[in-house]
């Protein structure tokens, strides 16, 4: 995007509603405010609704039809899958199976039946996925990431796969066997739980049951997980309710005994750190400085004389607020920034023959200019909006730490 135009790509999931730091509004939220990201996500919505009330979005059967080849292609994965099934069965029986470590023949065989039933629901999705045209309802939704996956398409499709119950196949339940329908000691995929039709064809009676063994363990699962993380979220927000950071940065309770000497191990408050590894995202700030400020008229820099001002501004005492972890991270971005500049610059620029990447001539061509184009002024920008977020990133006095504890073990 710029200057609020989109030129690439498409809105989807992860840039509008992902939830994680990178998504736009979350970009407007640090660059200009609240009301202006609220303003933002108001007018995406008025014009998404606007949108589909004019041209309608719909699912009907007709999007989950397979076709003739994605059957037939479906056919031949099962045939050959099950084949290698009986097989390794067929070697259980004759004691040839080879062991894998540290487990029994019987676990063996689970694993490797595991492995080849995952193998043929895989390819089959991936089948199904290729076959679907762009406009298909289900793809367009699983694509956006409004509703739905890949998995789920593929589950509707083509096969539903094999159900789980503890993480392994369906266990023996009725003497010997998982369902009265199958021989005992019967270890074929579908007497185990294997659902080779798929939503759209129907599942066979043997089919259901499995089905539904697997989808009550899953409700009673997410029930009970539920309640456990509400009440452990509980215990921890009790416990820690009067941490606070005091004006020395430590973090301290109410009787003020020294809980943590440094808030997080580095100061910074995580409700205000941009990037996933550190508290700025450095490459987004430096595309924003050199979009929003080119200053034409200023010459661009080498990859030499980058490394060389960054060094000499980030040692003045502007600077010594800075951690040591972000000075040597911001040292390494520029760093890899500048080898970037020379490299690009050594395949447009002509160099002498006594020339090394590192002392790569100044450009000389309007092209070359425009190519990774850093100036001293945009240096200094970029240098500047990093020590500022950086210190806006700092965790103030008085700061609770439990609405940040809390919010984060729920996250989990």
């Amino acid at each position: 995007m710029r200057n609020s135009e989109l030129l690439a790509g498409a809105l989807d999931k992860s840039l509008l509603g992902s939830g994680s730091k990178k998504n736009i509004f979350y970009v407007i939220l640090k660059d200009y405010g609240k009301q202006q990201a609220a303003d933002a996500m108001w007018r995406v919505a008025r014009v998404s609704t606007l949108f589909l009330m004019n041209r309608g979005f719909s699912i009907g059967i007709g999007d989950v039809m397979p076709g003739a080849g994605l059957l037939a292609r479906k056919g031949q994965l099962l045939q050959d899958g099950y084949a290698k099934c009986d097989e390794f069965i067929t070697q259980l029986k004759e004691g040839t199976l080879h062991c894998q470590p540290g487990c029994t023949a019987e676990e063996t065989l689970e694993q490797l039946i595991l492995k080849e039933l995952s193998t043929i629901r895989d390819k089959a999705g991936k089948a199904c996925v290729m076959e679907l045209h762009k406009t298909n309802a289900a793809l367009i939704m699983a694509i956006s990431g409004s509703k739905g996956s890949f998995i789920n398409i593929s589950q509707m499709i083509a096969c539903v796969g094999q159900q789980a119950i503890g993480g392994k196949r369906v266990p023996n339940g009725f003497d010997d066997r998982a369902l009265p329908h199958y021989d005992r000691h019967s270890k074929i995929p579908a007497a185990k739980g294997f659902v080779s039709n798929s939503f759209f064809s129907g599942m066979t009676p043997t089919e259901f049951i499995f089905h539904t063994m697997a989808g009550r363990e899953g409700l009673v699962d997410t029930a009970v997980k539920t309640s456990e993380t509400g009440y452990m979220q509980r215990r921890l927000v009790k416990s820690l309710e009067d941490l606070y950071v005091a004006y020395d940065m430590t973090v301290r309770n109410s009787t003020q005994d020294i809980i943590q000497f440094q808030y997080g191990g580095d100061g910074l408050d995580p409700s205000e750190l941009e990037g996933t590894v550190g508290p700025i995202d450095l490459e987004r700030v430096l595309d924003h400085v050199r979009a929003k400020s080119p200053f034409p008229e200023e010459d661009p820099l080498t990859g030499k004389e980058i490394l060389q001002l960054a060094n000499k501004y980030l040692a003045e005492d502007a600077f010594k607020d800075l951690s040591d972890e972000f000075r040597d991270e911001l040292k390494g971005f520029m760093e890899r920034f500048s080898k970037r500049v020379d490299k690009m610059r050594s395949r447009l620029t002509r160099t002498t023959t006594t020339a090394t990447a590192t002392t790569a001539a100044k450009p000389r061509s309007p092209v070359e200019k425009h190519v990774e184009r850093l100036t001293f002024t945009q240096l200094i920008d970029f240098l500047n909006i990093c020590l500022d977020r950086y210190q806006a990133a700092v965790a103030r006095p008085w700061v609770r730490c439990v609405p940040r504890a809390s919010a984060s073990q729920a996250h989990r």
